[in-house]
C-alpha cells in the first residue's frame, strides 16, 4: 500500500520538479525571511513548518491536513531553482515531488463534507488585473492599515485567507493564472459574521473588505472538500 502510494504521487509530479533545491532544519528564519518567496526562477520557502509546506504543495488549507504534532514544531528553509520557462503554477507539484523525495513523505487524500468559505467572483465580476512576470511585492502603512501588494494564483489567497478564518477557504473563482492581490489589514476588531449568502466578516475580517475591492466575495457553504492524512514522513530530510 506504501509502495502504491508514492509511485501515485510521484507519477503525479513527473516532470516537475525543481532542477536544484537545498534543504535545512531551521530554528530562526534565516535573513529574515519567512514564506514563500519567488524571483524569477528562484524560489524560496523561509522558516516554515512541514504542515506549511504541504499547504501550498498541495493547495489545501492546513485545517484539512491530518499530521503528527511535529510537522507544526519543526521548521524548514528550502532554496530552490525552477527549470527556464517554467511558471509560478507549477510551483505546488514541484515542491510536492520535493517533499516526497527529501522527506520521504507519504499521504492518503479522501473527501469530507464539511463548512467552508469559497471565493466567488462578485455580481459585476472581478476587477483583479493579470500580474506582470516583473511585479515585486510591497508593502505600506498608512493610518493604521497595511496595505500588501502581492502576486498570487487564486489557489494561493484561499490558503492565506484559511489563515485568517475561522473555516478553511477554498478557489471556486474559476480563475487561472497569476494576479495582483492587494490585502489590506486593519488594527481594528473584524464585526461578526453577516447573514447567511453575504461577505462573511469573520476573524481577519479587514480582509474580506479588500476580496470586495477586487469584485470577489465570500460564501459561507457546505462542501465536499479533499483532506490531507499523513500516512508518514521523515523528520529530518535527506541530504542536498
Amino acid at each position: 500500500m506504501r509502495a502504491a502510494l508514492v509511485l501515485l504521487f510521484s507519477s503525479l509530479c513527473f516532470g516537475q520538479q525543481f532542477d536544484v533545491a537545498t534543504v535545512r532544519p531551521m530554528v530562526a528564519p534565516a535573513g529574515g525571511r519567512v514564506g514563500q518567496q519567488i524571483n524569477g526562477n528562484q524560489v524560496s520557502f523561509g522558516f516554515l513548518s512541514l504542515r506549511e509546506l504541504m499547504s501550498i504543495a498541495y493547495s489545501v488549507p492546513a485545517q484539512l491536513l491530518t499530521a503528527p504534532d511535529w510537522m507544526d514544531q519543526a521548521r524548514y528553509d528550502i532554496v530552490a531553482l525552477m527549470p527556464d520557462g517554467s511558471r509560478r503554477g507549477q510551483v505546488p507539484a514541484m515542491l510536492q515531488a520535493l517533499l516526497i523525495d527529501r522527506f520521504r513523505l507519504v499521504v492518503r487524500k479522501e473527501q469530507r463534507v464539511q463548512e467552508v468559505y469559497a471565493i466567488l467572483e462578485a455580481e459585476g465580476g472581478h476587477t483583479i488585473r493579470v500580474a506582470p512576470p516583473e511585479d515585486k511585492p510591497a508593502i505600506s502603512i498608512v493610518d493604521g492599515v497595511m496595505r500588501v501588494q502581492v502576486n498570487q494564483t487564486m489557489a494561493e489567497l484561499a490558503v492565506v485567507l484559511s489563515g485568517l478564518k475561522d473555516l478553511p477557504v477554498v478557489d471556486r473563482t474559476g480563475l487561472d493564472g497569476t494576479f495582483v492581490v492587494v490585502m489590506e489589514v486593519s488594527t481594528e476588531s473584524p464585526g461578526a459574521a453577516g447573514p447567511a449568502g453575504t461577505t462573511a466578516a469573520v476573524p481577519g475580517g479587514g480582509m474580506v473588505v479588500t476580496l470586495e475591492k477586487m469584485g470577489l466575495r465570500l460564501e459561507r457553504r457546505k462542501e465536499a472538500v479533499p483532506y490531507l492524512n499523513v500516512v508518514s514522513a521523515e523528520k529530518t530530510p535527506t541530504e542536498n
